[in-house]
């Protein structure tokens, strides 16, 4: 049974009429937190959603620009082909993608699986494979008491034994008076009991990345921060428009709505 004010953060996300959010992924590097990605969701009913994020990632988009310090846009109204672009080089070729769901998930493992925390539940149509926050995984957390925090603090841990490897999860997610996420906790770690390669995974960019990570245990933090979320607010539609046709200003990347 979801506990009531996460059953209530599930009903907000999925009946708001807009949404918006800024935000920054931190992860840990020689035990200090530092900023990975810079982020921003922007999603209307019934389907229009902007989603973009810009910082650095070390594994490489197939076919596309081999720069570390990266960018994407993924846009779509709610009446045309979703649009997939790196605003720092518009003249660059951008894969072509059917649909939303499509573009999102090749997206995935270069923005560090942010679009996971918000545009997962916000609607049906953004559904996908592997979900960090489902109403299944609401239901696992458990509240945190004594956090000595204003937003509420739930949490939990569950482990994942595969054959090449066992890893171990504990998550936390933050939510505020208002009902919103303000932050999403998670940290793996991982055993590797021998260097045999993954079968399972068939994605140029996943194998390599997930075997040089697997070549020994590890240990991996990734803090999601909401900076600021807004729902049911007037979205301009210019937010959702393409910017190589617009000629979109780089100042105005991470910035909407003014």
């Amino acid at each position: 049974m979801v506990e009531k004010r996460l059953q209530e953060l599930l009903n907000k996300y999925q009946t708001c009429t807009s949404y918006v959010d800024i935000g920054v992924l931190y992860t840990e590097e020689k035990g200090q937190q530092l900023p990975a990605v810079r982020f921003a969701t922007h999603f209307e009913r019934p389907a229009s959603l902007r989603f973009e994020w810009s910082g650095q990632t070390r594994i490489k988009r197939p076919g596309l620009s081999k720069r570390s310090n990266l960018s994407t846009i993924i846009t779509q109204s709610s009446n045309g082909f979703p649009t997939y672009y790196d605003p720092g080089n518009l003249e660059e070729p951008c894969p072509k993608f059917s649909t939303i769901r499509e573009a999102l998930l090749f997206d995935r493992p270069y923005s560090g699986w942010v679009v996971d925390i918000a545009v997962s539940i916000l609607s049906a149509d953004f559904e996908h494979e592997n979900r960090i926050l489902t109403q299944q995984a609401l239901s696992s957390f458990q509240l945190r008491p004594d956090s000595g925090s204003k937003d509420y603090q739930y949490v939990r841990a569950f482990r994942s034994v595969e054959e090449e490897y066992t890893m171990t999860f504990e998550e936390e997610i933050s939510v505020s008076p208002d009902l919103h996420i303000s932050q999403f906790k998670q940290t793996r770690s991982i055993k590797k009991e021998d260097k045999k390669p993954l079968r399972s995974l068939d994605h140029p960019s996943y194998r390599s990345a997930q075997q040089r990570w697997l070549s020994q245990d590890s240990f991996a933090l990734s803090d999601y921060r909401f900076e600021e979320v807004r729902f049911n607010c007037e979205i301009p539609p210019e937010v959702f428009l393409d910017a190589r046709e617009r000629k979109l200003d780089r100042s105005k990347i991470l910035r909407f709505p003014t």
